[in-house]
């Protein structure tokens, strides 16, 4: 039985919907039906019984006889000038959680812009990259857009042709994964679809069978203009609710929705209200003060230290955090960087200085790292609190991987006037070296390096354990029957081996593997698949949530519920989206990830069938999976793990299918190629990069380094062929750094070609130009990393002039 317009409104909330628009949406702005718009192709090209041919079969033979161009520019004349009107209008006034659409056109878009409200629009897979905003609605356009296609030099295409329905598969496919994600929870609502359209049917069966797999609970409701009570019936056996009534009459039931969803405007103390788009991926410290609840058992056995645990007293007192504390109240520095390895307790020793900050009335907020940092919302920040002459602190923690975005916020704020926005950033030593960094960081702030427990902390570590009944009670007997003075030596000696990890480890007699060990044993055999799983997966730098952990474990999502109530405080789950159905899984501490990775994973080969699964479920259209992929191309703790460079190339290739767009995943590949000698495919990898996307700086110092090792690995070549090739890279260099003026590894670049230059011909005048430019480099930029870099190839040429011997010079 149908249903009216009333029932279906009552039934729908926009922030739990998606909708779906097909061609019959866009006629009240003047659009047509595929098949109108088939035959009107069909006239224009003369084509004879066109009326037995479809949409895509059309287009195909147009293509073949005349050209892809001429098709194209047709289609425009008579899609562009299409405006929306009527209730198209009202779509943007609602927060729906994703709009999906058949149509060229760009109705959807401009409605949009005429309200002034954010869409994220994706159009090919050379969109599936991070986008700057969280906030506002997506819209996934199925069979491409008129303002895209690869006859005019675009990467994206419009899909019309059979051979563009093959060539976009993969693309479509990610979308209706992502449809399946979200609507495990929410309704579906098909709009402008014809009951005898066969394209309505293929539709809704992948959106049934989408559904099935994802065990949802949402409803598919379609609202149809043309009445047919017959194949009505047909779709409701299938569990479909049919509305007849135009768009018109939807909204206009709708409408009285309009006050619940709309948000008043209001006067406000917190300056987060200045930029709303910050709210999902910023973390308020006074707000997380008063909410979150202390847990000590959970932070002993090395989950974070929460806001609640460090207010509680629950933490001890980390000399830097008095010393960076000081330096922001007082005004010193306006950026503060903590650099450790991983198990020091950076994040802990940063959110003690955000919550005293807190107590002397700054803002204080952390980044939420699950999301893109946006520098342009935060210097909105800074200007409203300079407006209001108050001070804030921006906690962004693992910052190398936001590197150019933090580079931009601190030129932007940094200066001889103070900002009223302070910096703390928080990254490792081998992730924040070789990353180009603003000079404000330099010139207006201030490093501090965290290392293993001083004895003043190791003090206050005791105190805290005398003091805090929830600690004391959680260490072993056997450490507490030690004297004061016995204790103090027994730590000491353990922190002085030991990473601090965890106060379990700190207090323990074994060590951390085996303690972790033992837990994993613990576990039954199902479960210790998930541990180690997810263990890997963070470790290899995956921002692992929920989803796709089901995807690539295959496991029900019925049973989630069930195992993480029987891995309590071994894994975490918390919202990233709760609107894209995104919910983290974390471990409790990076170390234990690499731990229980180094025991689990030791096979090669079962680490590569883990990042090959984890690439082949990966679903792009969000940021959190986009993060993911970049992550995983690090040399060191992604992909790198996986010794074999062939096997390495093949993960990099399966990224580039999926997305295109991505330049971290075709750097690796083409440094990879260089290294193994492939210089023909390195080449012609370079020569497609430039043509798909900008170029960069690192294909800029690929460039240089290609030339340098054609020119020292090429067999059968003269010394002055080997010298004429170093020239070409010298030129390349030269142009490199002019082009990158800032960038220490271009000069590094540029003294390597020197260092080749003087090995082959016994010249020094390149080497000589690069490292003077190094050095005044370095006379800009204070970054110490570009000190060392001067001291390795002094060292290098030292010992070339005292030996006289050319292999000196590496």
């Amino acid at each position: 039985m149908t249903i009216d317009i009333q029932i279906l409104c009552r039934q729908l909330n926009p922030e739990e919907t998606i909708l779906l628009f097909g061609a019959g949406s866009s006629i009240p702005s003047g659009g047509l039906l595929g098949a109108d718009l088939a035959l009107e192709i069909a006239k224009n090209f003369n084509l004879n019984n066109a009326e037995l041919l479809s949409l895509q079969e059309i287009s195909t033979v147009v293509e073949k006889k005349y050209s892809r161009q001429e098709l194209i520019n047709f289609l425009r004349s008579i899609i562009n000038p299409l405006n929306p009107s009527g209730s198209l209008l009202n779509i943007p006034l609602y927060p729906w959680k994703a709009i999906y659409t058949t149509n060229y056109d760009t109705l959807i878009e401009q409605a949009y812009r005429h309200k002034k409200k954010e869409l994220t629009v994706y159009r090919s897979n050379f969109d599936f990259t991070l986008r700057e905003s969280t906030v506002g609605t997506k819209l996934f356009k199925l069979h491409g857009s008129i303002e895209q296609d690869i006859s005019d030099g675009h990467k994206s295409r419009m899909i019309l042709s059979a051979e563009d329905y093959d060539l976009t598969d993969q693309y479509r496919e990610q979308l209706f994964d992502n449809f399946r994600i979200q609507s495990s929870s929410s309704h579906m609502l098909i709009i402008g679809q014809s009951l005898s359209d066969p394209d309505l049917k293929l539709i809704i069966d992948e959106a049934l069978r989408r559904k099935r797999e994802a065990g949802g609970q949402g409803k598919i409701f379609l609202l149809l203009y043309s009445r047919d009570d017959n194949r009505a019936l047909v779709y409701e056996t299938r569990g479909i609710e049919i509305c007849f009534g135009s768009l018109d009459d939807f909204f206009n039931e709708f409408v009285k929705k309009l006050p619940e969803t709309q948000l008043a405007f209001s006067i406000s103390d917190d300056p987060l209200d200045r930029t709303p788009a910050l709210r999902p991926c910023t973390i308020d410290v006074a707000h997380a003060i008063k909410t979150q609840v202390k847990n000590a058992t959970k932070m002993f056995n090395g989950a974070p230290a929460s806001y609640a645990d460090i207010a509680s007293g629950l933490t001890f007192e980390r000399e830097i955090s008095n010393q960076i504390e000081a330096h922001f109240a007082q005004g010193e520095i306006q950026v503060a960087y903590i650099l450790g390895a991983s198990g020091v307790g950076k994040s802990t020793a940063a959110k003690q200085i955000l919550y005293r900050l807190s107590q002397r009335e700054f803002f204080c907020w952390q980044h939420n790292p699950d999301y893109p940092l946006s520098a342009n919302q935060w210097i909105t920040i800074e200007a409203e609190l300079r407006k209001r002459k108050q001070q804030g602190v921006l906690l962004i923690d693992d910052c190398h991987s936001d590197m150019l975005e933090v580079n931009k916020l601190v030129e932007s704020i940094t200066g001889t006037s103070p900002s009223a926005l302070k910096l703390l950033l928080v990254s490792s030593k081998h992730a924040w070296n070789p990353r180009q960094k603003a000079l404000g960081i330099f010139s207006f702030g201030k490093g501090f390096d965290l290392r293993k427990l001083s004895n003043s902390e190791i003090n206050s570590l005791i105190e805290l354990l005398d003091r805090e009944q929830d600690i004391k009670s959680l260490v072993e007997n056997r450490f507490l029957g030690f004297s004061k003075a016995e204790r103090i030596r027994r730590l000491q000696e353990r922190c002085g081996a030991d990473m601090f990890v965890c106060l379990k480890n700190i207090f323990a007699f074994d060590s951390i593997d085996h303690i972790i060990l033992r837990e994993y044993a613990d576990l039954k055999e199902g479960y210790q698949d998930i541990y180690r799983t997810v263990s890997a997966m963070e470790a290899a730098g995956a921002k692992v949530h929920r989803q796709l952990v089901i995807r690539t474990l295959g496991i029900n999502a019925e049973a989630i519920s069930s195992i993480l109530d029987n891995m309590t405080d071994i894994i975490s789950e918390f919202p990233i989206s709760e609107k894209d159905g995104l919910y983290a899984w974390r471990v409790r501490h990076s170390v234990i990830a690499e731990i229980l990775t180094k025991y689990k994973y030791s096979d090669p080969d079962e680490a590569f069938s883990l990042f090959r699964k984890i690439i082949d479920n990966l679903n792009l259209t969000n940021n959190v999976e986009i993060r993911t992929l970049r992550e995983m191309c690090d040399m060191k703790s992604g992909i790198g793990r996986v010794p074999d460079k062939n096997k390495q190339n093949e993960l990099f290739r399966r990224m580039i299918s999926i997305a295109p767009g991505e330049r971290v995943p075709r750097h690796r590949l083409i440094s990879n190629l260089i290294d193994q000698e492939e210089f023909e495919q390195a080449e012609t990898e370079i020569r497609i990069f430039e043509k798909e996307l900008r170029l960069d700086a690192p294909i800029h110092r690929y460039k240089i380094k290609l030339q340098l090792r054609k020119a020292e690995h090429t067999k059968g070549l003269m010394p002055e062929d080997r010298g004429t090739l170093i020239m070409e890279a010298a030129n390349i260099a030269q142009q490199s750094v002019s082009r990158y003026p800032d960038d220490k590894n271009m000069y590094r670049g540029y003294c390597d070609v020197g260092l080749a230059y003087l090995r082959v011909t016994g010249k020094w005048d390149i080497y000589d130009a690069a490292i003077g430019q190094l050095k005044h480099l370095e006379d800009r930029i204070p970054d110490p990393d570009i000190t060392r870099i001067i001291g390795r190839f002094e060292s290098i040429v030292h010992r070339y002039k005292t030996s006289g011997n050319e292999q000196h010079v590496a």
